[in-house]
């Protein structure tokens, strides 16, 4: 998936036209969708370009939607095409299948998978190294750098010259020089105590990790099985989502905890009318928000305090989500945020912030 730089990058092309193809990838008739979509883009650009100009903007669209092929837990794909830029992204939710073609890119689904899906490390155990996956809600990338994947062949450890060969010593050695191996690769990859670690790997080698590593307060749970050694992308994303979800539904739980105590403070804001000037002041300790709310609005000409509701989210002037901006401002200054089940906040307005002061 396209990280914020990319996607900040992607934002500011104004190239026209620029075509933006959605398609949903957790269907079974997906290459019919995806030639229908093909089709639909091939149309609508020869009413501006010439037949050899849309034949090389079909093959460019083409040529991207391979590069996101590889199953890695993706629910959709995102291709972006213009005269002058190229991009495609997996995304960790499903989407609408659609073409757009406008002077720039569509990139909402872009910004919400950003904004409103977990970020996390999976590492998995094997016999005897370490691999490490850093994921976007459902979709994994293999992080291979100087640290990953730890190969663990260092050889016994054989004590004092003359002491008796142990191989159950040996094993637990080799165990624990492992784990420290892999806390020290970890250590250029969990600066942030707010992305979770998952651990997979055989019930005895998870168990031995959590005893001894230092990361062990970042665990966010563990998938006790053998995995095949080389297994794919794809396979790691399915093992450990279910783990991912228990995670979120312990998270939300705690988040909404908060903003019950965050009440008897005095410190809680709730509905977006309350929430917007505060976010925006900085005030944020703690959004809470539901995973589907969304609201286009206008904001009045004296500062941008007031909001006022509209129906098109494309009429000018209109932001087409202000619930995205206040994401985006809270986690600019500092705040955290909680992505809560739809229904969850229906007492506090779908969104409610815990506030610093």
């Amino acid at each position: 998936m396209l990280d914020s730089t990319e996607v900040a990058a992607l934002q500011t092309v104004i190239d026209p036209p620029a075509v933006s193809l959605l398609l949903r990838n957790d269907r079974p008739d997906r290459a019919n969708r995806l030639d229908l979509l093909f089709a639909e883009a091939e149309s609508r650009l020869s009413l501006e370009l010439t037949t050899s100009e849309v034949t090389a903007r079909i093959r460019v669209l083409v040529e991207l939607a391979e590069t996101v092929d590889e199953d890695r837990g993706q629910q959709a794909i995102a291709l972006f095409a213009s005269a002058r830029y190229r991009a495609a992204s997996r995304l960790p939710e499903a989407v609408l299948d659609r073409v757009v073609v406008d002077d720039t890119f569509a990139t909402r689904d872009l910004v919400r998978a950003l904004h409103r899906t977990p970020t996390h490390l999976t590492v998995v155990l094997g016999d005897p190294g370490a691999r490490l996956f850093a994921g976007q809600g459902r979709v994994l990338r293999e992080v291979a750098d100087d640290w990953f994947p730890v190969s663990g062949e260092e050889g016994p450890d054989h004590g004092e010259r003359g002491r008796r060969h142990d191989p159950g010593i040996e094993r637990e050695q080799r165990r624990a020089r492992l784990v420290r191996d892999i806390d020290l690769a970890l250590d250029a990859h969990l600066r942030s105590a707010s992305h979770p670690l998952f651990v997979l790997g055989a019930r005895e080698r998870v168990a031995a990790f959590k005893a001894g590593s230092r990361h062990q307060r970042q665990i966010g749970g563990t998938v006790s099985g053998g995995l095949p050694a080389g297994v794919a992308v794809g396979q790691v994303a399915a093992a450990v989502w279910p783990a991912v979800e228990d995670w979120l539904d312990h998270r939300q739980r705690e988040a909404i905890g908060e903003l019950d105590q965050a009440v008897g403070a005095r410190r809680l804001a709730a509905g977006i009318d309350e929430v917007w000037p505060l976010a925006r002041d900085g005030r944020g300790d703690l959004l809470v928000v539901e995973e589907g709310y969304a609201l286009a609005a206008r904001t009045d000409a004296s500062g941008g305090d007031r909001l006022e509701r509209v129906e098109d989210p494309r009429a000018p002037g209109v932001v087409d989500d202000v619930v995205d901006e206040v994401i985006e401002a809270v986690m600019n200054r500092g705040g955290r945020v909680a992505i809560v089940a739809d229904g969850s906040m229906a007492e506090r307005g779908r969104i409610a912030l815990k506030l610093r002061f």
